[in-house]
């Protein structure tokens, strides 16, 4: 037997909202910690970026001091007279090493360059991941506030089949309405879906108003655009609450 939801005190309405706002608080820091998380491992990998940066410089200073030697170098051997062989092979030494700098520093700017891009990428899929979090409580929150509105009710149970009555009010009067529904959460996106299951009138109704009224609780497949309709297309709504 489903309970009687109008029996319910207002402080054990405020007490259940205040415990809701409190999930909703304890999810909203933990994601907040876990983003944390993600920058402070970030900055740490900064640090070693730095420090390859630091080693690079070193490399350079290093080739400078390298080409400037290498002139000197020659002078020296030509000044002392050796073999041309012994010139050759310090020069032949003095490339080699040269060559062999040369690439590192190639090798260590790859590096930088990627680590900066994989930074960029990093930030960009954190800055996503949080507003997808946000978007999704957002749309949950307003949904199942415009629900307990329009209905004049607290929603409790996704599974719960409930039964209301509304005033619809038009060009053609006032038109009482039964509707009998229920919220399912969708499978793919876990966010509630309007479910009817049956919907009445009152005999003095236009039927030609019915039918419109049926075709909009039988095409909104989704809680947000059911109400959207509801709001947009007739004067004023009246909620009555739990029949």
């Amino acid at each position: 037997m489903l309970p009687d939801l109008s029996k319910r005190t207002h402080e054990e309405w405020e007490e259940e909202k205040q415990q809701m706002i409190k999930e909703q608080e304890k999810y909203i820091e933990l994601c907040s910690r876990w983003v944390q998380e993600e920058f402070e491992h970030i900055d740490q990998r900064t640090e070693e970026w730095k420090q390859i940066a630091k080693e690079k410089l070193n490399m350079k200073q290093e080739t400078i001091r390298v080409k400037q030697n290498k002139e000197p170098l020659l002078n020296d051997l030509a000044e002392i007279e050796i073999t041309v062989k012994d010139v050759q092979q310090e020069i032949l030494l003095a490339n080699s090493q040269y060559n062999e700098i040369e690439a590192q520093i190639h090798e260590k700017t790859e590096q930088s360059r990627k680590y900066d891009q994989d930074i960029a990428a990093e930030k960009t899929r954190i800055e996503e991941i949080g507003k997808k979090i946000k978007a999704k409580y957002q749309y949950i929150k307003s949904t199942t506030q415009l629900f307990e509105r329009l209905f004049n009710c607290r929603l409790t149970s996704n599974a719960e089949q409930t039964k209301y009555r509304l005033f619809l009010n038009n060009d053609s009067g006032t038109n009482e309405v039964i509707v009998k529904f229920q919220l399912e959460n969708s499978n793919q996106d876990n966010l509630p879906h309007f479910l009817l299951l049956d919907i009445t009138c009152s005999p003095q109704m236009d039927p030609e108003f019915f039918k419109n009224i049926q075709d909009v609780f039988h095409k909104s497949q989704d809680s947000q655009g059911l109400l959207t309709f509801l709001h947009s297309n007739y004067i004023s709504l009246e909620p009555k609450g739990k029949i």
